[in-house]
């Protein structure tokens, strides 16, 4: 097994959602990833009742027209609105787009 496998941007995501969890928080809040049909993919993550609640960021966006769809091959859009963290990327840019949600739970963004 690769070392830095441990410390990839899946396994900090998954530590940073299992620290949220307390036995009630994670029925109706939490993280979500799907797939987009343009193709892409999308990560949510509610972040209200976290040491996330009320944070911000400077949306990040690259390859995307203002209005944060994608006009290029390779793009990422992230930004937070109605407490919640809203992000999608082309599909070769998942690792950057969970390390964007991880720069704003690290207090970088």
């Amino acid at each position: 097994m690769n070392s830095n496998c441990a410390e990839g941007p899946l396994n900090k995501l998954s530590a940073w959602y299992l620290a949220q969890c307390d036995g009630e928080r994670e029925h109706d809040m939490g993280i979500r990833s799907e797939t987009l049909g343009n193709p892409g993919w999308l990560l949510t993550g509610d972040l209200q009742g976290t040491d996330l609640d009320g944070k911000s960021m400077h949306p990040l966006s690259e390859g995307c027209a203002p209005s944060g769809n994608p006009v290029s091959p390779n793009w990422i859009h992230c930004e937070i609105e109605s407490q919640k963290f809203r992000g999608a990327c082309d599909p070769r840019r998942l690792p950057r787009l969970i390390d964007a949600f991880l720069r704003v739970a690290n207090g970088a963004a």
